[in-house]
C-alpha cells in the first residue's frame, strides 16, 4: 500500500509541475450602463481584457519548486519501491 501511495503522489507532483508552468489566465469583464442626459437617453458598454504579467521570476520560481517537489517525490517512491 506504500508503495502505490507513493507512486500516486509522484504522479501528483509531475502534474503540478506541469501546471506550474502555464501562464496565469486572461480576464474578461463586461459592464453595462445606461441613463438620461439632458433628456437624451444613453447606453455604454465597456470590455475589459486583462493578462497578469509576472515579474521577479515568480512563474521560473514555481517551477523550480515543483521540480524540486518532483525529485524528491520520486527517491521516496524508489527507497519504497526497492
Amino acid at each position: 500500500p506504500e508503495i502505490m501511495k507513493s507512486r500516486v503522489n509522484l504522479e501528483v507532483i509531475r502534474a503540478r509541475r506541469v501546471q506550474a508552468a502555464q501562464l496565469p489566465n486572461p480576464e474578461v469583464s463586461v459592464g453595462n450602463w445606461s441613463g438620461k442626459g439632458r433628456s437624451q437617453p444613453w447606453k455604454q458598454t465597456d470590455v475589459t481584457l486583462t493578462q497578469p504579467i509576472e515579474l521577479g521570476g515568480k512563474r521560473k520560481n514555481r517551477i523550480s519548486l515543483a521540480e524540486s517537489e518532483a525529485k524528491e517525490s520520486q527517491l521516496d517512491f524508489l527507497v519504497l519501491s526497492a
